[in-house]
């Protein structure tokens, strides 16, 4: 089933809010990693988590971006990933 492009637009938003939270979770739990193997194991995988949902989000933005590249709404949608991205690089 094909989405719409305004609900592919509110599937992105909620899902850039979601990687936005691990993001907070992650940086919450940068003090404790030393604290014990089972610590730094749930920040790893909080890690990959945090990659895939990006890396799906980025593919989907600019996928939207490329299919019409006038569209204000994706060019917003891309440039928005892009400041994820360098958001997700810092943590």
């Amino acid at each position: 089933m094909k989405m719409t492009k305004q609900e592919g637009l509110h599937y992105e938003k909620g899902k850039s809010m979601a990687l936005r939270e691990l993001m907070k979770e992650f940086a919450s739990r940068q003090n404790s990693l030393a604290e014990s193997g089972e610590q730094l194991l749930r920040a790893l995988k909080l890690q990959e988590e945090m990659n895939c949902l990006y890396e799906k989000l980025h593919v989907y933005a600019n996928q939207k971006y490329h299919e019409d590249t006038a569209e204000a709404k994706y060019q917003r949608l891309s440039g928005e990933m892009q400041i994820l991205g360098t958001e997700l690089s810092g943590c």
